[in-house]
């Protein structure tokens, strides 16, 4: 058969190692029977192989074959050779031969060039299905689960249409309440003490820091004073301050804010322990607590800690002189 009848790409039988590769048509000879192909492939064969015109290595060993089927497409070829090396078949008797007239795919045979068609023909498969009770059961038991869900959907989507009625009331009933308090406490130092006063003119104020403040409170009378005075002033600026002005600092009593401390106090016990500590409760008792509270101010914080450290190292002092002069006594007396 004459080269001009085969493809770019020749799917070839090697008989004498039983192998079958691609090569490019160029590597055949004249009559088709023998093909240059290398013992041992060199580096970038690959590249050559798939070349339609590359030319074949004059060193390469000569072989006897047998053109299989021949391709445009390397691709195609190479698939071709792996079926046919997968199978063991091979069939000597035809190849594709591309038509002068047309670029028509269909295989045509080398003896008589007549047109092999191949009508491939897919037989449905029947398939049958018995009857099972127990598939039958699951299939029931499948539609009430999708009954019952697309119900327990409904249900749900009308508690949220309802949750989401709840959340926007309590937002827009949020927005017309006022807040526990408008102050900032504590107080820090005077200027913020005379703001508070001055917010605490307002009666709607001074009646709301009341409830706030008077949530504090404490177990006796004593401990809300100084829980109460703790939230309200803060340490640095008690260390200035006292009930009255007669020590020449920052006078705390009869302020709105010493009057607030007060009332906040008298709140907390009229609705926690009514009647209970009235007699601790009058106007006197309650300014001598908070006079004291301003006057012990120095033994908290830092100052106290400094101020019980010294006195605890005073107090060790006079133990050691103490006992240095009993013990100069004995020995005194024992002479």
């Amino acid at each position: 058969m004459s080269e001009t009848n085969l493809k770019q790409f020749c799917v070839v039988d090697f008989p004498a190692d039983k192998t079958i590769d691609v090569v490019p048509k160029t590597w055949l000879s004249a009559d088709n029977t023998k093909c240059q192909f290398p013992s041992n492939r060199p580096k970038g064969f690959k590249k050559t192989q798939e070349d339609p015109g590359s030319l074949p290595d004059p060193l390469w060993k000569i072989w006897d074959i047998v053109v299989k089927k021949s391709y445009e497409s390397f691709d195609r070829a190479n698939n071709k050779a792996k079926k046919l090396l997968k199978s063991n078949y091979v069939d000597s008797s035809d190849f594709e031969i591309v038509p002068e007239s047309s670029q028509s795919q269909e295989e045509l045979n080398v003896e008589d060039g007549t047109s092999n068609n191949v009508d491939q023909i897919i037989e449905s498969i029947p398939i049958t299905l018995n009857y099972d009770e127990h598939l039958a059961a699951l299939i029931g038991e499948f539609r009430i689960f999708q009954e019952t869900s697309i119900q327990n959907q409904l249900i749900l989507q009308e508690e949220i249409k309802d949750l989401k009625a709840i959340v926007l009331r309590c937002l827009n009933s949020l927005s017309n309440v006022q807040p526990l308090t408008s102050i900032i406490w504590p107080i820090k130092n005077n200027e913020d003490l005379e703001k508070v006063n001055q917010c605490l003119a307002d009666p709607n104020t001074y009646n709301r820091e009341v409830i706030f403040l008077g949530r504090i409170g404490g177990g006796t009378v004593s401990r809300a004073v100084n829980e109460t005075m703790s939230g309200v002033i803060k340490h640095e600026f008690a260390l200035i301050l006292r009930l009255t002005d007669a020590s020449k600092k920052i006078s705390f009593g009869g302020t709105p804010c010493c009057k607030l401390v007060k009332d906040a106090i008298r709140h907390f016990f009229l609705h926690n322990a009514p009647g209970k500590f009235d007699t601790d409760l009058c106007e006197s008792k309650l300014d001598s607590m908070i006079a004291k509270w301003l006057r012990d101010s120095i033994n908290r914080g830092e100052e106290g800690k400094q101020k019980r450290s010294k006195a605890k190292d005073g107090r060790t002092k006079v133990d050691k002189t103490l006992q240095g002069e009993e013990g100069a006594e004995s020995n005194v007396a024992s002479d």
